[in-house]
């Protein structure tokens, strides 16, 4: 409970510091939704298209978002021979890329939407880590089976 309250907390304060700054920006209100998930400042152009849900995050943006970051760490890690002897790249990118959907998930507000994406995330990075590569239609069907059991 305590962490709960924690974290809206900072979450809040981390809105309404980006909210100061993004305003001034001519796109900041997509900005805004997309970096924090707050479709508040969306122009009138997006409410009046209906297209204010493309911009808000979703499951796309986690999975984005986690991926690059796992690609990302894995070159960079592949940049040290004696490190990569050690630990594989694609295990750290894992652990990256799920940390990252994590955060991210944590920023949005860990909505519906995004729990699931995140728990596909975490399917996929886990089979990484663990080593366990398995066709992409197994790795759906544990998706919607710790989905359907959440």
């Amino acid at each position: 409970m305590l962490y709960s309250l924690l974290f809206s907390s900072l979450l809040n304060n981390t809105k309404q510091t980006l909210s100061k700054f993004l305003n001034k920006l001519q796109f900041g209100g997509v900005l805004n939704a997309v970096i924090i998930g707050d479709g508040t400042l969306i122009s009138e152009l997006f409410k009046a298209t209906n297209t204010t849900h493309l911009s808000v995050i979703s499951g796309l943006h986690i999975g984005l978002i986690s991926g690059f970051i796992f690609l990302f760490a894995s070159f960079l890690w592949r940049q040290c021979i004696r490190c990569t002897l050690r630990i594989p790249a694609l295990v750290i990118g894992g652990y990256f890329g799920l940390m990252s959907a994590l955060i991210y998930a944590l920023i949005a507000g860990f909505s519906i939407p995004t729990q699931r994406a995140f728990i596909m995330a975490s399917v996929v990075f886990l089979s990484i880590i663990l080593r366990r590569y398995h066709a992409i239609w197994q790795l759906y069907g544990y998706d919607t089976f710790i989905g359907t059991c959440h």
